[in-house]
């Protein structure tokens, strides 16, 4: 069983990195073990007004939103008018109550998202939000971190302190490792989460193993990886070792120039891989 990922970014204000941050999660997935038990699904400039319609179409486990946060409690979306639309934590929270059959984990990767995570996991097992403002660079390195940590078959607990591990590892600010906020619904473990390996699919919503899929989906919606072709198998390792590299270079590489010579070489390499089926 797949789990599927639902990354919903929105910048009216043209402000964030969050094209970066989707590469960095989608490269980073792809080193791990469970590669493909995760597929990550990307809308990156989502308007209020179509939420409910993907939530429904791709029936997500995971819904990850990379977005601006007020101090209001309140996340910034696009409005149907194109601009920047506030919204509330009341309709973000009756959004997962309405959707909340699949959806396992929600991650707000957005400034003083602490409240609205707490109101989340009322309906939903498990919730990420932020404490405090949280730096554009801290954001990407936890969610990357966060989610390779899931790709390797870690639970959501697990994931969580990696994430938070990766910020420290980065020399970024060490009190930014304490923004980020893992709150569960009562009665959840996040240490018995896990979203890809263990039995291979995700966990039913309200248990705390890996219990029977209750996706809803039929036999013609569901999503198999096709086998992987022998004569693709030297050229998708190639492609993975070369991707690995340019990671983690441009992780220790300050120079701009360099810094956006191998981000490009980095989704050329992702771009290999979808091509090869890796």
């Amino acid at each position: 069983m797949t789990c599927r990922i639902l990354f919903l970014a929105a910048d009216p204000d043209g402000k964030l990195s969050l094209s970066e941050e989707v590469h960095s999660i989608e490269a980073n997935i792809q080193l791990t073990e469970h590669r493909d038990s995760l597929q990550l699904i990307s809308n990156m400039a989502v308007r209020t007004s179509e939420l409910l319609n993907v939530l429904n179409r791709y029936k997500p486990h995971v819904v990850h939103f990379s977005a601006m946060g007020r101090k209001n409690n309140k996340i910034i979306l696009i409005g149907q008018d194109g601009l920047a639309k506030p919204v509330s934590e009341k309709a973000l929270t009756s959004l997962f109550k309405t959707r909340r059959d699949n959806i396992r984990l929600v991650v707000l990767n957005s400034c003083f998202s602490h409240s609205q995570a707490k109101a989340i996991v009322e309906h939903i097992d498990c919730a990420v939000g932020m404490s405090d403002r949280i730096p554009d660079q801290t954001a990407r390195s936890f969610s990357a971190a966060f989610y390779q940590a899931l790709g390797y078959g870690h639970s959501v607990h697990d994931a969580f302190e990696e994430g938070k591990t990766a910020i420290l590892l980065e020399g970024l600010p060490e009190g930014d490792a304490d923004l980020p906020e893992l709150l569960t619904r009562q009665g959840v473990d996040a240490e018995t989460v896990f979203l890809a390996g263990q039995s291979g699919k995700p966990a039913e919503p309200g248990r705390s193993d890996n219990g029977p899929d209750v996706s809803g989906e039929g036999k013609s919606a569901k999503v198999t990886n096709a086998p992987r072709k022998a004569e693709n198998s030297k050229a998708i390792d190639l492609w993975r070792e070369k991707l690995t590299y340019f990671l983690v270079q441009e992780a220790t590489v300050s120079d701009p120039s360099q810094k956006f010579t191998l981000r490009k070489q980095i989704q050329e390499a992702l771009e290999k891989l979808r091509e090869l089926g890796g």
